[in-house]
């Protein structure tokens, strides 16, 4: 595998320490170097089978954290890393940008079959400078995927399809996972009571990065008329980012908590106690962790018509979509908060859904992959 690890905090980072736990427990030795963590930096406990190595964490040149890409001498160290593993085959995890710059060399002084799982948006020609740098990179990212990869997953039919508009081919789709049995571990009641909510609250739960693209000012703008009418509903934000502060002064409510970053445990009994969980995104997300959390967890979900996101919800049947629109926000989240019976039919059928995203079932897709593209070789 060459992607991150815990510490770094990413979805991919969770997505590559759960796929190879499961692959090492059906047959396949993982080794795992990590562009993103220091080589002195203690490994996660990963599982008995696997070795983690870091390329240093400050072996790539981070712009304007829109991209990391690999320094050179980083690039040389990871071919000589791969030259001495000769594994079977390289596992490469791709965000918005961070070893693709460096593929090339490293297939032509390698020789490695290649499997690339591209995660990240696709971008977009909205008036955002983000997103239309992340839209010209994804297109120069096709053109290196093509002459790099014998097999590209992707986390969503929606991120498939933008691929091959973009001419590629012999594309799998392999969603995100989750681990149900985390989310087990504390019953709802017993959270709620731990953390001091009455039986009559009602909880939203948001959980990401508070940056715009997020649109979490959609939730609060509509959590804000809603509070007005209803004196029972709180709304608990959890995750950092460069707006937390500014949503801190701005939307000031004493019915408003800004939990900010917490472990995991913590936020698994946010999750279990809460009655609603929101992903207001406005970006074209293409496979959110989140959700699967949220469904883990029986809470029915709101999300706007944008990205991977909507996908989801529809395999899983476990919520509502809507266009985004702090009124149309409003008014959903009014009907769900009215409707306890609502909320559970939503809860019991992404509960009962999820299941098929385990990470153990993910596992045996990738390693169905694998041997294809081994096979092919042979």
């Amino acid at each position: 595998m060459f992607s991150s690890l815990p510490p770094v905090i990413s979805g991919i980072s969770t997505h590559t320490l759960n796929l190879s736990r499961e692959l090492s427990k059906i047959g396949v030795e993982v080794d795992i170097i990590s562009f993103l963590n220091n080589q002195n930096e203690k490994s996660p406990k990963i599982g008995p089978k696997i070795n983690a190595f870091g390329l240093n964490q400050y072996s790539y040149f981070d712009v304007a954290g829109l991209y990391s890409i690999l320094k050179p001498s980083a690039t040389k160290k990871a071919i000589e890393m791969l030259n001495d593993m000769k594994p079977d085959l390289a596992h490469f995890h791709h965000r918005t940008s961070s070893i693709e710059f460096s593929m090339e060399k490293i297939k032509k002084e390698t020789k490695l079959n290649f499997v690339n799982t591209f995660h990240s948006s696709c971008g977009s020609l909205r008036f955002n400078i983000r997103d239309a740098i992340h839209y010209v990179h994804f297109k120069n990212f096709c053109k290196i995927l093509k002459k790099t990869s014998d097999k590209i997953i992707t986390v969503s039919e929606f991120n498939k399809n933008k691929l091959i508009e973009n001419g590629l081919r012999n594309v799998s789709v392999i969603s995100n996972g989750v681990n149900v049995s985390e989310f087990d571990s504390i019953g709802g009641e017993r959270a709620r009571n731990e953390l001091g909510y009455k039986r009559s609250d009602i909880v939203i739960l948001f959980v990401g990065r508070h940056s715009s693209e997020k649109g979490l000012h959609y939730l609060l703008l509509a959590f804000n008329k809603l509070s007005k009418k209803y004196s029972n509903i709180k709304l608990v934000t959890i995750g950092d980012g460069p707006l937390l502060s500014t949503y801190k002064f701005l939307f000031n409510n004493k019915r408003t908590l800004f939990l900010g970053k917490v472990d995991k445990k913590t936020l698994i009994k946010h999750y279990k106690a809460s009655d609603i969980f929101v992903l207001p995104s406005t970006w074209p997300e293409p496979n959110p962790v989140v959700l699967f959390e949220a469904m883990a967890s029986k809470l029915p979900i709101i999300c706007f018509n944008v990205g991977g996101a909507p996908e989801v919800i529809n395999n899983c049947k476990s919520g509502s979509i809507i266009n985004v629109s702090v009124t149309q926000l409003e008014k959903e989240l009014e009907k769900f908060i009215n409707d306890e019976k609502l909320r559970s039919a939503y809860g019991k059928k992404g509960y009962k859904n999820v299941k098929k995203y385990t990470w153990k079932n993910i596992a045996k897709k990738v390693k169905a992959v694998y041997k294809s593209v081994l096979y092919s070789k042979t």
